[in-house]
């Protein structure tokens, strides 16, 4: 089950979750539940996004991919 405590916490690989505060798609608990069960996981928090961060506002967009571009920066810099 993709939604267990079991399966989540045995996922090692490093994780950027983004989640938008305001989704009307999916719930933005889950997103909070699953980072915490993740080992190796990064939440961003979008407080005032709606759901895709791609299609967001210039300002929500540009902070989103900063963060993919640090993300990257520091697990590249890491191996």
């Amino acid at each position: 089950d993709l939604q267990s405590a079991a399966f989540l916490g045995n996922i090692q690989m490093p994780i950027l979750m983004g989640s938008a505060g305001q989704d009307l798609l999916v719930d933005p608990v889950a997103h909070i539940r699953a980072a915490t069960l993740l080992t190796n996981c990064r939440l961003v928090t979008f407080a005032d996004a709606k759901h895709e961060l791609f299609h967001e506002t210039d300002n929500i967009r540009t902070r989103w991919l900063a963060a993919i571009d640090a993300f990257v920066a520091e697990h590249i810099q890491s191996t």
